[in-house]
């Protein structure tokens, strides 16, 4: 497992028993990459029971109590349209859980969880301009979550957008400094800019971070090579390939570098997340 974060959504909500506002989880979202898979549950809250003990001189005239047992969402409930198309979207059914996705934004079109949502299931289709459209519909209505910058930025890194890409990455990084992904993905815009020396001090942000990780190892590596520091270069090839002894292209990288005469500067390395 590559990541794993959760974002909790607070909202305040009222009951008629009581004239206090409670700020109570609306949506908990949790995210794991494992390599190049994106796994996502979401849980949304909708109904919560309010315990209170009190003690009345005169019981007779005490307010009704709402028996939250029995309430239930409407089946047309853009939460529950949103949970049905994460439901299809784990199982490999990306057409259905579009179809989902696009009916609780016809309830409710400004559910900023159904833009992210179908933009993540239109990116994993390929229609890279129909995931940024609903990403950027998504950051609209909701600025502050990270991970639809990332994945806005990664959407648009690959139409090519590099500059726009980079003032995603560089959002998420306002918001929160510590997010490794950020630093990782502005790395490899900026080396793909060539910014060289950009790109390397991402990556070690991002591996001050997360340091067991092989692939920021291997990305290193890669900008180091390019830059022709070719002995660390090849020391962070070979940690990669320690962490991560299956991986084929790690092996091939580090014996490539090795067998090359310190006097020549090594060419021709995978840029990061690049196949064997």
């Amino acid at each position: 497992m590559n990541r794993e974060t959760s974002e909790i959504d607070y909202r305040p909500y009222h009951f008629l028993s009581s004239p206090t506002a409670f700020l109570l989880p609306n949506r908990v979202t949790v995210s794991v990459e494992w390599g190049r898979k994106r796994l996502r549950n979401e849980h949304v809250f909708s109904k919560f029971r309010l315990f209170d003990v009190e003690v009345h001189a005169d019981t007779e005239n005490a307010s009704p109590a709402i028996d939250a047992s029995r309430q239930t969402l409407p089946a047309n409930n853009d939460n529950v349209l949103v949970n049905r198309g994460l439901a299809l979207d784990m199982k490999g059914n990306l057409d259905a859980a579009i179809g989902e996705y696009r009916e609780a934004l016809r309830v409710n079109p400004s559910n900023d969880l159904a833009h992210f949502d179908l933009g993540l299931a239109l990116d994993d289709k390929g229609d890279l301009d129909g995931a940024i459209a609903e990403y950027r519909e998504a950051v609209r209505l909701k600025p502050t979550i990270e991970n639809v910058h990332v994945k806005l930025g990664s959407a648009l890194f690959k139409k090519g957008n590099v500059d726009a890409a980079i003032a995603e990455y560089q959002e998420v990084l306002r918001l929160n400094p510590q997010n490794d992904s950020a630093h990782y993905n502005l790395g490899i815009a900026l080396g793909t800019k060539g910014t060289l020396g950009g790109a390397i001090s991402e990556t070690r942000a991002a591996l001050r971070l997360n340091p067991n990780n092989p692939q920021l190892h291997y990305s290193l590596a890669y900008w180091l090579e390019k830059q022709g520091d070719r002995n660390e270069a090849l020391g962070e090839y070979r940690t990669a390939y320690t962490l991560s002894p299956e991986n084929l292209q790690f092996k091939r990288a580090y014996e490539r570098l090795a067998r090359k005469p310190k006097a020549h500067r090594a060419s021709g390395p995978r840029k990061p997340g690049e196949g064997a």
